[in-house]
């Protein structure tokens, strides 16, 4: 004979409803442990920001373009094209 495989929901409520005051408990301790260690610990608040000037430079915005902006936005300097010195 082959077990079934369902769940028979009056009998999950059933045992839910027979373990809730475990249920609230953990629930009421996870709750003033959350609340204790969010007043304990200290604020750290971390902001970056990267500024990319704009340009009129039709070689300017060549290099700048496509890769060339995710690089310098990653810091890495790939050069100009087409400049001297």
């Amino acid at each position: 004979m082959e077990k079934e495989n369902t769940i028979d929901i009056l009998e999950l409520i059933i045992k839910l409803k027979n373990r809730r005051k475990l249920i609230l408990i953990s629930i009421l301790i996870s709750f003033l442990i959350g609340t204790i260690i969010s007043i304990v610990s200290k604020d750290r608040y971390t902001a970056q920001t990267i500024f990319i000037p704009q340009t009129d430079n039709i070689e300017s915005n060549i290099t700048n373009s496509g890769l060339g902006c995710l690089a310098s936005l990653a810091g890495i300097d790939i050069g100009r094209q087409g400049s001297s010195g």
